[in-house]
Formats: C-alpha cells, sequence, structure tokens
C-alpha cells in the first residue's frame, strides 16, 4: 500500500525519501512526503492514470474523487464506536448528502484563524466575528479599494472614506 502525505516538518521538507513500514503481516507501507502544494495536481494526474497512491491525505477532501473512492462508512462506524460522533465539520466536510457516502474520513481538524486590518474594521465599528459582520461591512471595504488581502478587489491605496 502507498500513501501520499504532505511534508509537515521543516526537518522533513529536504527529505523527499518515502517512510517505508510493515504491520506485520507482510504488508508494506510506503509514505511519500509531497509538498502541500502539489497533493491537489499528484491525485488528479494518479486519477486520470488510474494508477498511484492508495490514500491521499489532503487538508479539505476533494467531493470530486467520489466515484473514485470506497464509501468510508465503515471506517466512520468502527471509529465513531471508539472515539465517539464525529464534529460537524468533519461530517459536513466529508459527507454527501446526496449520495448518502462518506467519501473520506477526517482524521483531524485545524481551525483557521482570520487575520484582518484592525484599523479599516475599526472605523467601520465592526469585527469580523460573524458573516452577518463581513456582509455588512464588504459593501464599504470594497468601495475603498484598498489592498485588503482578503477576497475583495485590491488596489494599492484607499481613494476615499
Amino acid at each position: 500500500m502507498s500513501t501520499a502525505t504532505s511534508i509537515r516538518s521543516p526537518s522533513r521538507a529536504d527529505d523527499s525519501r518515502p517512510t517505508r513500514a510493515t504491520n506485520g503481516d507482510d504488508t508494506e507501507v510506503i509514505v511519500d512526503h509531497i509538498n502541500q502544494a502539489d497533493i491537489p495536481a499528484r491525485a488528479a494526474a494518479e486519477v486520470a492514470a488510474q494508477s498511484g497512491h492508495d490514500i491521499f491525505f489532503f487538508l479539505t477532501p476533494p467531493a470530486a474523487y467520489e466515484d473514485q473512492v470506497i464509501n468510508h462508512a465503515e471506517i466512520v462506524q468502527e471509529v465513531t464506536k471508539k472515539r465517539g460522533k464525529m464534529k460537524t465539520v468533519a461530517f459536513k466536510s466529508t459527507y454527501n448528502t446526496k449520495t448518502k457516502k462518506y467519501f473520506a474520513f477526517s482524521d483531524n481538524y485545524v481551525p483557521d484563524p482570520v487575520n484582518y486590518r484592525t484599523d479599516l474594521w475599526g472605523e467601520l465599528g465592526l469585527r469580523p466575528t460573524s458573516w452577518e459582520n463581513v456582509l455588512k461591512a464588504a459593501p464599504k471595504l470594497r468601495a475603498w479599494d484598498i489592498r485588503s488581502g482578503s477576497a475583495c478587489r485590491t488596489r494599492s491605496t484607499r481613494t476615499s472614506r
């Protein structure tokens, strides 16, 4: 069996050698450490070729590969018995409500903290603590047409307030 996972440790960044292990029943597991940015393209190429790694570790499970993977329901059930119900974000990220299929298994969750310009949000009297606040602030932030680092249109300076 072979798996592809991202390089998570700076000490492994220069080490492209795969990790090899056996589990005592003559199954050899080879783990290839691949740059995180290269995982989606590598997976797409291997799916197209119908050849390559048996398991991929994605930061966000791609539902696009649902037809190429097993239904992970049995894995989810086994882990649920041992560890309890999965968090909502894990369920929503790995379960297709239309096909009733788990197209992935979420082995962990890492929150993504938000970085924002406190000076600009402060002028609006808001903080991006909810989608409601983001929706309220978006028109004004866009009108300022600033380089904000967000999904808004960007330019190098504010034009007016």
